[in-house]
């Protein structure tokens, strides 16, 4: 390889076309960091595949994973994305069946056979499961956005702020507010959230240990 050690990718779909240049050196996760930058699509809802294989390991190196200069590789909504697209055409699915299989029940006609009655029975707990994997997804993406939003805050604290170096007492309250902020986002079961979260605490934290 040459000096440079760097290599060019293009990286399309789910909406998006960017290019990008990473270093030899970096994983899938590393290029799903990047996406993250470029797009806003958090890694965790994040799927690339390469010439047509999957990679959700995220510690695989280019290396490993046969990713050279100029590779091109596709993006695709991770599984848990997908939960709720799925959740909503089921849904669809069962609500457009379930109409066109049930006309009116009129009087001295028989009601609908257990076929149809099963069906919507079953309804309801497609719209639910609709419903948890909707909540879900939007909560994890307002939380990643929340998050990223303050770790660029402490990136400009950390370079002594736009306007100039606050003062020992005003980056104290600064850590404080954030920590605050960071406490309050709601990240459900998200282990990636979690420990995204506890990073950024962690920054806040050693910002009030340079005082």
């Amino acid at each position: 390889m040459d000096a440079a050690q760097q290599l060019r990718l293009k990286v399309s779909g789910a909406g998006h076309n960017i290019e990008l240049t990473v270093d030899e050196s970096e994983t899938i996760g590393g290029i799903k960091t990047a996406v993250h930058g470029a797009t806003g699509l958090h890694p965790s809802y994040q799927r690339l595949l390469i010439r047509g294989k999957a990679f959700d390991d995220d510690s695989v190196s280019l290396s490993t994973a046969g990713i050279g200069d100029r590779t091109k590789l596709m993006l695709m909504h991770s599984r848990v994305a997908q939960r709720g697209q799925s959740a909503l055409a089921l849904a669809a699915y069962a609500a457009d069946t379930h109409r066109s299989r049930s006309p009116p029940v009129h009087a001295g006609r028989a009601a609908p056979g257990p076929e149809r009655s099963a069906l919507a029975g079953a309804y309801p707990k497609v719209a639910h499961s609709l419903s948890v994997s909707l909540q879900e997804y939007a909560r994890d993406s307002v939380a990643a956005e929340a998050i990223a939003t303050i770790a660029k805050e402490l990136d400009g604290f950390e370079q002594g702020g736009a306007k100039g170096p606050l003062t020992p007492a005003a980056l104290d309250e600064m850590a404080t507010q954030l920590s605050c902020r960071l406490d309050a986002i709601d990240v459900g079961e998200s282990a990636t959230l979690r420990e995204l979260r506890r990073t950024q605490l962690r920054r806040c934290e050693q910002l009030c240990s340079k005082l």
